[in-house]
């Protein structure tokens, strides 16, 4: 595998880039994870202007073994085990005991070392940027976003340059994010995304947070504004220059036909077009995307409405808007299909227009091959779906239909609760 990032410091750099958001926030707080997470949080603190400081953590290791990460501990008598692996080291209590004595041993010496004789840092009601050069198997990050979460964090992000999926996984239920610049499923040497992975000294530590805590200028005045209570627009340069930018190119709806005119010019030679929202289920959104989508539909001539909804139910109203045979009788009773949490997300007022619209629209033009149809894109009506690939079967091809029913038989021990199978 190519090496990801050069350094610590590249990785810091790469890092920051996916956390722009946070950039002079007076809320935000780096905190690196001593040793190899210091530099790159060095580097985050650095780009989004905000103080650095170090979250004290420790593994637990197998005394034979040390590669072996057993837990971590962390400030505060956070103590964090891998129970899987605990069990595979086969330790006695004793043994786990003394272990955990010698980690919170070496968490002592970091904590003489890191601190430099400066008190811990408030973080009650901050948001807490925790920060690592990778994730393997999560457990030293546990352990820190439990003891900063002990410490009245607000919000606790989890940011590394790169992660096993199954650490940000565990993590999911303890932080508010976990931001990564790459992911992979597993992850077994977290340097070997580095060209250069030498360990850090404790001296690197004491150096960077030194330099760190010389804070600079804009980051003083930042931070004063925000505590004299000088308005928003004063307090960062880089924000006042930011909102600037999205003001020039910000287009206003005025309820005007031509509210949509420039946005459509510049996306009618596309194949496919992506709508977003802002929130799910309101009447807003859904009428401004239906009022998009109607004019690629007339002016661009796409044939397709793509929707994030339950594939067997978006085929019923798929159904209704072609004039098929047999099809739902009316646009209410052809969204009926969707009964699943949430109903509202498809069942509602403004996609029965939208619905009856589209009937209309391919009953006027009564040619097959230039009707717009309405598909469903997603797989959360796991058991409905299974049925409509075997009632499909069941037609064109009775031995695939036998095949697929016997293939499905792995999802029966799981019942038809969604929870449970998740």
């Amino acid at each position: 595998m190519t090496a990801r990032f050069s350094d610590r410091h590249d990785a810091g750099r790469q890092l920051a880039a996916r956390l722009q958001q946070f950039t002079d926030d007076p809320s935000v707080i780096v905190l690196g994870v001593p040793q190899g997470g210091v530099p790159v949080a060095f580097e985050v603190a650095s780009a989004l202007r905000a103080p650095l400081d170090v979250c004290l953590v420790h593994t637990i290791v197998a005394p034979e073994f040390p590669e072996f990460v057993l837990g971590a501990v962390a400030g505060g008598g956070v103590v964090v085990n891998d129970d899987d692996a605990v069990r595979a080291a086969r330790l006695s209590l004793t043994g786990m005991e003394a272990a955990q004595a010698t980690a919170r041993q070496e968490l002592e010496h970091r904590d003489a070392v890191g601190t430099g004789g400066h008190p811990p840092p408030m973080l009650r009601g901050q948001t807490v940027l925790l920060v690592d050069d990778g994730l393997a198997t999560g457990a030293t990050m546990h352990a820190a976003a439990l003891a900063v979460r002990l410490r009245g964090a607000a919000k606790v992000v989890v940011a590394v340059p790169v992660a096993s999926t199954q650490a940000m996984d565990r993590l999911a239920s303890i932080v508010d994010a976990c931001v990564s610049v790459e992911s992979t499923m597993s992850l077994d040497r977290v340097g070997s995304w580095y060209h250069t992975f030498a360990p850090v000294t404790d001296s690197e530590v004491v150096e960077l947070l030194a330099k760190a805590r010389r804070a600079p200028p804009l980051q003083a005045a930042s931070r004063s504004a925000v505590a004299t209570g000088a308005p928003p627009m004063a307090r960062s340069g880089h924000v006042h220059h930011l909102i600037e930018q999205l003001q020039r190119a910000a287009l206003p709806l005025t309820g005007s036909p031509d509210d949509f005119t420039t946005l459509l010019a510049r996306v009618r030679d596309a194949k496919v077009v992506l709508i977003g929202e802002a929130s799910h289920g309101t009447h807003e959104f859904y009428r401004v995307r239906q009022e998009i989508t109607k004019r690629l539909i007339l002016e661009a001539g796409f044939t397709a409405v793509a929707a994030e909804a339950d594939w067997p139910s978006g085929f019923r109203v798929d159904q209704y808007v072609r004039g098929v045979a047999d099809a739902a009788p009316d646009a209410t009773s052809a969204l009926d299909g969707f009964r699943r949490f949430p109903q509202w997300m498809w069942r509602n007022a403004d996609m029965l227009d939208f619905v009856g619209w589209l009937r209309h629209l391919n009953d006027v033009r009564a040619d097959p091959a230039s009707s717009v149809g309405f598909f469903g894109l997603d797989l959360y009506s796991l058991h409905e779906s299974m049925a409509a690939v075997i009632d499909h079967l069941r037609a064109v091809d009775p031995a695939a239909a036998h095949r697929a029913a016997q293939r499905y038989q792995c999802f029966e021990p799981f019942g038809h609760d969604p929870v449970v199978y998740g």
